[in-house]
């Protein structure tokens, strides 16, 4: 018995450290917003949105009815959000870091009417 309960506790401790990290994982994402826009402020509502790290695609959203859209669970780094419609030209924002646990509203992507 004395080796079961053993087991049992290593057991515990294992789990112990396997959720901890998870929620330490957790506490360091990052939640990247903002707004898809034409060149005159006017939103885009349905525009395809996509977070870009070193030119590669990360993550994409559809923005809402208001032109506004959001990345949950996004790594600390270097990106630039891109934002495409039909009818408009696609537009890619200035790159802007993102710190570990920030909540970072990205300049706005405005874009033109083809």
């Amino acid at each position: 018995m004395k080796y079961l309960w053993q087991d049992r506790k290593s057991g515990r401790f294992f789990l112990f450290l396997l959720f901890s990290n998870v929620f330490a994982l957790a506490a360091h994402a990052a939640t990247v917003r903002g707004t898809a826009a034409d060149s005159l402020g006017a939103v885009i509502p349905k525009a395809q949105v996509e977070l870009v790290r070193d030119q590669k695609v990360v993550a994409s959203a559809t923005a809402d009815g208001e032109g506004k859209y959001e990345f949950h669970d996004v790594a600390a780094g270097r990106y630039q959000i891109r934002a495409s419609a039909p009818s408009f030209n696609s537009a890619t924002s200035k790159p802007f870091y993102l710190g570990e646990g920030a909540n970072a509203r990205a300049e706005d992507v405005a874009t033109s009417v083809r």
